[in-house]
């Protein structure tokens, strides 16, 4: 949905995507644009993309009711190397825990 500023990129907080449908070419892989072979912009990053060069569809906290949506690979692998971070802390802080709660049962029994 839309309108003028959506097609523009405010509606993501972006904006001068009107004037990308001048570039003929996708800037990451060069792959020609066409009446078939879209233009599209990364909702991480902003960046102009080919379909070919953004694949993922990923939940982003700054918009949590749009459900997925369309990222370039980039920030797709920069996502998932923040998420597998976020999981290993968490597995630390848990492993930790159950350390502490396993203490506390030998002292009770």
């Amino acid at each position: 949905g839309g309108g003028a500023a959506a097609a523009d990129g405010g509606a993501w907080g972006f904006s001068g995507w009107a004037g990308h449908d001048k570039v003929m070419n996708c800037p990451r892989c060069q792959a020609p644009f066409s009446m078939t072979f879209r233009r599209h912009h990364c909702k991480q990053c902003g960046g102009l993309v080919c379909d070919d060069c953004s694949r993922h569809r990923v939940r982003l906290p700054k918009f949590p009711t749009a459900g997925k949506v369309r990222v370039c690979d980039e920030c797709a692998r920069g996502r998932a190397e923040e998420r597998a971070v976020d999981c290993e802390e968490d597995l630390i802080a848990n492993t930790e825990i159950i350390k502490e709660i396993q203490k506390a049962l030998k002292k009770a029994h």
